[in-house]
């Protein structure tokens, strides 16, 4: 009587309920599994502690506590690189619904552990939306969440990336979804994850989405002329075109000002002309762009992920070596590939390696071929340098493919194609209702094993003959431990591929065995969930480790003021800059001074191009001459002296250099001030003569003014003033918001005032406007990257505002899509699940 009662109450769960417990139960692995890997955080009170979102607290402090203060946004930030539009750091996009969306997807997790869940459920769904049963896409799941690069990121800080990748697979999931016959649920699926995709703001990784699903749409389109349904395809595409800008529109203000912005950066257009070609192009320099290039043998990290020899910077667990140098742990660069660094291989899981092969036996049909594309593409695009003469012609001739740099990023769209094909490969053996040949079926998982198997255990056995494992460099630079290192970097090496080998067969032979009769089904499930488990976790764990965690108070206190800067915080005025050369990172890599201070360095992945041009020419030697300067020790006048031939960090106005964080600063008197009226204009004719015309100039005395450029705007600007000399004029500023800057000027004649402040003016009512006595009047840019104006006798005031119709007219119309947004995706879940709807079947894939 009890078991009959038990069958009637499980009977008596509609199958939807089962599937609904069956995914929650899921869902509660992933969050799980992500709490596991993240422990401290949970449970000993410990917090992840990532280079980049230290580096993101310094430069955003200004503007977080400005909005605290006023309610309002600054859209500039005044304390990194003498000052740069807030676009790309702290600033609330206010009509993007989707920032808090984003947040309630990541279900309360604290960060890191919130990526690695979005991983897991991401991907999850894709699979789920091709059809693949839960477990398998549990299975799947877990196989793309523990890639080793989705770990390798966080110590670094990249979250945005990290949330860019997670919002991929979704992504694809609604354009699969439309383009297999559900037009309005797959367009509304699409838009809804692309919102969140590009309020991730990692526009590289969204790049690099756009161009798999072009790839997906060039073999649908194909297909589809084959079968001569176009009609269905063109439909789907509409469809698909409509989410695109549905989807983009609660991000338009974030992204009308980025590409405002970009212009101006390293990314937009050229400003110097390349000592290469003598041209001025926009975009990246290509060095820069390509110096991260993945090596074409290097790939095979992919299967083996010590095939370079993992991080740059290992820890080798070896006692005896360890006892050998007399340390306690042994650290070794164990790093010896063609990249310059690297902080961990790109290792897709020597099991997802095997089942991508079988999938390219097993899988028939347009989803095989998008998938084949888009792996070969991207692997190609990863090599970068390294196979120059299709990733130069993309750099050259590709839109907006030379505004992205690091080619080894692309490598992400292959951790997405090997597990999407290999579990599809999987799903067509267990469940796709099809009467697989059990004889043809084990051959290919045998092919397949052979094929990934022998290549591992071939390297293991005949790879120290084959490969140096080691650098051109090493021979100098670590001539007396060469051996020992090779010795390591060989020990690795056959580790992982013998490792990787024994994955494989064991995999490959539960596969075999369930094809064959031996096994049940749920015990290959749970072998392969388990398998791919042991193989992938450690190795993503190798990156993200305890090392990582800090106790909390140790992580606030590194960003505690130094002797140093309690110094510089006496000064009663604060409106100066400072320039830290101390810190560990470099300065143009420190965000701690900013976190203080107005500094003159700083971190941040988007420069202005024309400040990096100054960082090269002029700050950087600069630099090096004060550091010779302060080695000599010289007498007071000498460094009098010595400060004041420091023109760019007096125009600057650096009043405070740190020599010794735990050191007072070295006051420079030099420092010219917040602004100065000059006597002599030197006109130049380009940009080039310009930052040439910086290294013989007073600029307490002379402006250096261009010209020519934009049609001699500025040039005009000064047209029938008289040089002279007012030994009286003075000008001082009178009030500072990092958006409002207010002067009070008093000169007997007309006069020419430069202002210590960076010029960003890209395009009307957007950027610096200057008021003189309330009343808008132009300006010039001066001495490559700081402001003029012209100023007329008497007294005056003289005010710079910040405004940005891109960012407010731009989040109103973001605020607009993302309510037409939100309605879409409910009017296509009604439509699809109404009541009464009768089920259609899909196409196959």
């Amino acid at each position: 009587m009890a078991k009959n009662k038990k069958t009637s109450t499980n009977s008596s769960l509609k199958e939807w309920q089962k599937q609904a417990l069956t995914h929650v139960g899921i869902i509660a692995g992933f969050v799980l599994i992500a709490i596991l890997l993240f422990r401290p955080i949970f449970f000993e009170n410990m917090v992840f502690d990532w280079k980049d979102i230290r580096a993101y607290e310094g430069v955003a402090k200004e503007t977080k506590d400005f909005r605290a203060e006023t309610g309002e946004e600054a859209l500039w930030v005044s304390t990194v690189f003498s000052g740069m539009p807030a676009f790309q750091s702290s600033i609330d996009h206010f009509g993007n619904f989707f920032t808090s969306i984003n947040k309630i997807f990541w279900l309360g997790l604290p960060r890191p552990a919130n990526y690695i869940f979005l991983y897991f459920i991401g991907f999850y769904f894709l699979l789920i939306t091709l059809r693949v049963n839960p477990w398998l896409s549990a299975i799947g799941a877990l196989a793309f969440g523990f890639s080793s690069y989705f770990f390798v990121i966080l110590p670094a800080g990249h979250a945005s990336k990290a949330n860019a990748i997670a919002y991929m697979a979704p992504v694809l999931a609604g354009v699969l979804m439309a383009y297999r016959g559900k037009y309005i649920l797959g367009a509304s699926i699409t838009a809804f994850f692309l919102a969140l995709e590009l309020t991730a703001n990692h526009v590289q990784v969204t790049y690099y989405l756009a161009l798999t699903i072009g790839l997906i749409i060039i073999a649908y389109g194909v297909d589809a002329i084959m079968k001569k349904q176009l009609p269905d395809f063109v439909k789907a595409s509409l469809f698909l075109l409509i989410a695109a800008i549905i989807g983009t529109g609660p991000n338009i203000g974030r992204l009308w000002t980025t590409y405002e912005y970009a212009a101006e950066t390293m990314r937009g257009k050229a400003v110097l002309k390349s000592a290469d070609t003598g041209e001025t192009k926009p975009g990246l320099e290509k060095d820069y762009a390509f110096n991260w290039s993945y090596g074409i043998s290097e790939s095979l990290t992919l299967l083996i992920p010590n095939f370079y020899g993992s991080a740059s910077v290992t820890t080798v667990d070896d006692r005896e070596l360890a006892r050998r140098f007399q340390q306690k742990e042994l650290v070794l660069p164990t790093y010896w590939g063609p990249q310059p660094s690297t902080s961990g291989p790109v290792y897709a899981g020597a099991i997802i390696c095997f089942l991508f092969v079988l999938g390219l036996f097993l899988i028939e049909g347009k989803t095989k071929w998008w998938l084949i594309a888009a792996t070969v593409f991207f692997l190609v695009l990863s090599w970068g340098k390294n196979f120059a003469a299709f990733n130069y012609f993309m750099f050259d001739y590709f839109p907006l493919y030379n505004k992205f740099r690091a080619p080894t990023i692309a490598l992400i769209i292959v951790e997405l194609t090997f597990p999407l094909l290999g579990i599809m490969a999987l799903s067509k053996i267990f469940d796709s209702g099809e009467k697989l040949n059990a004889k043809d079926t084990s051959k290919w998982i045998l092919v397949s094993a052979a094929i990934t198997g022998g290549l591992a255990l071939f390297l293991a056995l005949l790879g120290p003959s084959i490969m140096s494992f080691q650098r051109d460099a090493d021979i100098q630079r670590y001539q007396n431990i060469l051996e020992v290192l090779r010795e390591v970097r060989i020990s690795m090496f056959r580790t992982d591929a013998f490792r990787a080998f024994g994955f494989i067969a064991v995999s490959a032979g539960l596969l075999w065995a369930y094809i064959n009769g031996r096994v049940k089904k749920p015990v290959v499930y749970a072998g392969l969930a388990v398998l791919i488990l042991l193989d992938m976790a450690p190795v993503a764990t190798r990156y993200v480790n305890v090392s990582n965690f800090a106790k909390e108070r140790a992580f606030k206190n590194e960003i505690a003021p130094t002797t140093a800067d309690q110094a510089i915080l006496k000064d009663t005025d604060p409106n100066f800059r400072v320039f830290n050369f101390t810190s560990p990172d470099g300065p143009f890599n420190d965000a701690q001074t900013s976190y203080f201070h107005k500094s003159v360095g700083g971190y941040h992945p988007a420069k202005l191009r024309r400040y990096q041009h100054m960082i090269e020419q002029h700050i950087s030697r600069e630099t090096q001459e004060l550091g010779a300067l302060l080695q000599s020790q010289p007498g007071d006048s000498s460094l009098r002296a010595g400060l004041a031939s420091l023109k760019i960090f007096n125009m600057l106005n650096t009043r405070y250099f740190i020599y010794n964080p735990q050191a007072p600063p070295l006051p420079n008197y030099a420092a010219l001030g917040n602004a100065w009226f000059v006597n002599k204009i030197q006109y130049v004719n380009s940009p080039d003569e310009e930052i040439a015309a910086l290294n013989d100039f007073y600029p307490q005395t002379t402006a250096i003014v261009d010209q020519n450029i934009e049609n001699g705007r500025f040039a005009k600007q000064l047209e029938g003033w008289v040089p002279s000399t007012d030994m009286n004029a003075r000008i001082v500023l009178t009030s500072f918001k990092p958006n409002d800057l207010v002067y009070e000027s008093n000169s007997q004649k007309d006069g020419v005032a430069i202002f210590s402040e960076v010029y960003y003016n890209p395009s009307e009512g957007n950027g610096w406007q200057a008021y003189l006595d309330g009343e808008k009047v132009p300006h010039f840019r001066a001495n490559f990257i700081l402001r003029g104006m012209r100023i007329p006798a008497g007294q005056h005031k003289i005010e710079f505002k910040f405004e940005s119709r891109s960012f407010y007219l731009g989040n109103q119309i973001s605020l607009v899509f993302s309510i037409i947004l939100l309605l879409s995706l409910a009017a296509g879940l009604y439509l699809e699940f109404k009541p009464g709807k009768a089920s259609s079947e899909e196409e196959e894939a």
